[in-house]
């Protein structure tokens, strides 16, 4: 259960940095 947690979070903070990227461009 854990790590499922955190792969969600590995996966949301992946997301942020592309939205991020995204409005740098």
């Amino acid at each position: 259960m854990i790590g499922n947690i955190f792969k969600q979070q590995e996966g949301y903070t992946r997301d942020l940095s592309d939205a991020i990227k995204s409005i740098k461009d």
